[in-house]
C-alpha cells in the first residue's frame, strides 16, 4: 500500500500591527471550515508570529484552503503585496502520476490565481490557453485587431479614416486585463 502527500510550507509577512490582528482572522476562517458539513476542516498547522502567519504541513494540507485563509488575512489586513505560495504532492512507492504540485498568487481584492502543474501541462499539450484570463484574452485580441486596421490605413495611406478611439479602448482594456502595463504615477518632488 502506497501513502499519498500533498506538503506545502509558507509564510505570510506582517507588521507587528497586522499581526496582532491576524489571530482573531485566522480563528475565524478556521471555524468556518470546521463548521461546513462538506469539508473535513482545515488540515495544516497555522502558526500566527509577531511578524506573519506561517502555514504549513507535512502530509495533507489544501492549497484551496490556504487560498481562503490567506485571502482572508490579505484583504481584511489590506496587504497590498502579492502573496505566493507553492504545493507539492508526493508519494512513498514511485507510482506513475502520483507526483506533482503547484502553485498559487493570492492578491487583495482579486480571486486567487493556482495552478496544478500535471493540469496545466496537460491542457497545454493539447493546446488549450489556461494561462490568461477571458478579459486578458479580449484585450489582446482587440489590440490585435486594433493593429490590423493601423496597418490597412498605413498601407493605404488613409489616415484620417482611422479610428483612433479604438486605440484608446484598446490601451484602457490592456491596463486593466494587464495591470503591470498601466503608467506610473508620477512622483511628488516635495513641492
Amino acid at each position: 500500500m502506497a501513502n499519498n502527500y500533498c506538503e506545502s510550507s509558507s509564510r505570510l509577512a506582517l507588521t507587528e500591527e497586522q499581526a496582532k490582528k491576524a489571530q482573531e482572522i485566522v480563528d475565524r476562517v478556521l471555524a468556518e471550515f470546521n463548521e461546513d458539513e462538506d469539508d473535513c476542516g482545515f488540515c495544516g498547522q497555522v502558526t500566527v508570529e509577531n511578524d506573519g502567519v506561517w502555514i504549513c504541513h507535512d502530509e495533507s494540507i489544501d492549497p484551496d484552503h490556504v487560498a481562503t485563509l490567506v485571502q482572508a488575512l490579505v484583504d481584511e489586513l489590506e496587504i497590498d503585496e502579492p502573496f505566493v505560495f507553492s504545493w507539492g504532492y508526493t508519494c512513498s512507492k514511485p507510482r506513475l502520476d502520483e507526483f506533482g504540485g503547484g502553485a498559487g498568487v493570492i492578491r487583495r481584492g482579486q480571486p486567487p490565481f493556482m495552478f496544478d502543474a500535471m493540469c496545466t501541462a496537460q491542457e497545454i499539450a493539447e493546446g488549450r490557453n489556461v494561462l490568461l484570463t477571458k478579459k486578458q484574452i479580449d484585450a489582446i485580441r482587440c489590440a490585435h485587431a486594433d493593429l490590423q486596421g493601423t496597418m490597412q490605413c498605413h498601407e493605404q495611406a488613409d489616415f484620417g479614416q482611422h479610428d483612433w478611439k479604438a486605440h484608446a479602448l484598446s490601451i484602457q482594456e490592456l491596463e486593466e486585463a494587464f495591470p503591470f502595463l498601466k503608467p506610473a504615477e508620477p512622483e511628488e518632488d516635495g513641492k
